[in-house]
């Protein structure tokens, strides 16, 4: 189902208002483009009562997402890897030399026989880690070692993807000469980088993974002056290292001066109407109705035993809603990458071998920067003829236990739980007045930012 036209403008008139707030006056670069997320996009925990490993693990979350070609909706979890697709693209190179039919053939199958290997390897070692996670002595156990008794097939999977490595290299440079060594330096920059056991300063950086009630738990007793609750034991891993520059004294300061200096961000319709996907860095939109969060306004409601997702229906013609962001804090901040990283890698080696996947070949997008802001709560006003519907909509989903949509914005009745993405919001949050035909979500000193947008780069 394709997204109707009005919801559509409306997106645009949003990321016009994105691009605006991270570009300034300047314009798109050519290999840009813009990607909005939902207001309730939980952004990175910072600031002096979260513990560096934390920061760094939902850093290295929303920095190595490859972001899709087609579509603005920022969806990190359905991406790939950035620094392990670049790591396959290195693999694949073609370099100065002079092969041999017979050399390339064995070149192919040496890659082919690299890839089955990381696969496993990477297959292994996350069944690995599982299983380390849930032993009682992990924060203080040396997880090189445990393995070695615990974990046979990882071990095995670690030796195979060493020994192919090798012949990859040994083919690579039976084929391109010493123009080979060159690729096979920056694979090893990405193998330090991807190394979840060791750290290597420049390359990886310490992560681990934590509950976000326990998240909550450190900021609020930091927020109401009380001692924080012991740390708990933590198990690190490692991940590529990424860096925000002076992110963390930024959210401080936003959550010391919450609720003194709140912005309001317009979001202007008409603009929506006058800008094209193209402006936004998107030469097609695959805008399906059935992926994302495109729907302006839709709810879902429960009888009985039945469940229906309704959809509110807006004229394209003319302005029925009106919108804007509350803030409390907002800024751009640049993604830097660790010494692993290979910019201009296309450039640099514009060509691939034969037989490379297709999705090295185009439409690859890294995040280049973030816009990161405090206490975001949303204002909305429907026109007067389309006030009733909105109120029947709005009144059936939360009188049946279901869940409401706006602009992103998830509602809910509640008693699911926090979700480690988005912030949780429910009905008894929302002001609504139909005869005003207003809808407010207020902001709140949470101690959590939200991510509101990312400026991504084209590769090619």
């Amino acid at each position: 189902m394709s997204v109707p036209t009005t919801d559509q403008i409306y997106w645009r008139a949003y990321s016009k208002a994105i691009l605006t707030l991270l570009t300034g006056q300047a314009p798109l670069g050519k290999k840009d483009a813009i990607y909005v997320t939902p207001q309730t996009q939980r952004g990175i925990a910072a600031g002096k009562w979260i513990p560096d490993v934390v920061t760094n693990n939902l850093l290295y979350l929303a920095s190595d997402a490859l972001l899709p070609g087609d579509s603005p909706l920022y969806n990190p979890g359905a991406s790939a890897s950035y620094s392990q697709t670049l790591n396959q693209y290195l693999t694949w190179v073609q370099v100065n030399g002079n092969p041999n039919e017979g050399a390339l053939i064995r070149l192919t199958n040496a890659q082919n026989k690299l890839n089955i290997s990381q696969d496993n390897f990477d297959t292994e070692q996350d069944k690995a880690y599982a299983k380390f996670k849930l032993y009682p002595k992990a924060a203080t156990t040396d997880f090189d070692k445990w393995v070695i008794q615990n974990a046979q097939k990882y071990v095995a999977a670690r030796q195979q993807l060493q020994a192919a490595s090798g012949a990859w290299y040994q083919a690579m440079t039976d084929v391109f000469g010493p123009d080979a060594a060159t690729v096979k330096n920056l694979v090893d920059r990405l193998g330090l980088a991807n190394d979840i056991v060791s750290p290597h300063a420049g390359y990886n950086m310490s992560c681990t993974e934590k509950d976000l009630n326990d998240i909550d738990a450190l900021f609020e007793a930091s927020n109401g002056g009380t001692t924080p609750p012991p740390p708990s034991p933590e198990i690190v891993f490692f991940r590529p290292s990424y860096s925000l520059q002076g992110y963390g004294r930024t959210v401080e300061q936003w959550v010391q001066t919450f609720g003194t200096n709140a912005q309001k961000i317009k979001i202007n319709y008409d603009i929506g109407r006058d800008t094209k996907w193209e402006d936004l860095g998107f030469s097609h939109v695959e805008a399906n109705a059935e992926i994302g969060y495109w729907w302006i306004f839709s709810v879902t409601v429960h009888h009985e035993n039945t469940t229906k997702t309704k959809n509110l229906s807006l004229s394209s013609e003319r302005t029925q809603i009106s919108t804007e962001l509350v803030v409390n804090g907002i800024q751009k901040f640049s993604i830097g990458n660790g010494a692993w990283d290979v910019p201009g890698v296309k450039t640099m080696f514009p060509t691939l071998r034969k037989g490379a996947p297709a999705h090295l070949q185009s439409g690859l997008v890294k995040p280049s920067a973030l816009l990161l802001a405090y206490g975001v709560g949303l204002n909305v006003t429907f026109s007067s003829d389309i006030r009733t519907e909105v109120d029947s909509l709005f009144h059936e989903a939360s009188s049946t236990g279901g869940s409401a949509r706006i602009f992103g914005w998830d509602i809910s009745a509640g008693g699911s739980g926090s979700s480690t993405s988005s912030r949780d919001t429910t009905f008894k949050d929302v002001k609504w007045d139909k005869d005003s035909g207003s809808l407010s979500i207020p902001p709140t000193d949470n101690g959590f930012p939200t991510l509101l947008g990312v400026l991504g780069s084209r590769l090619d």
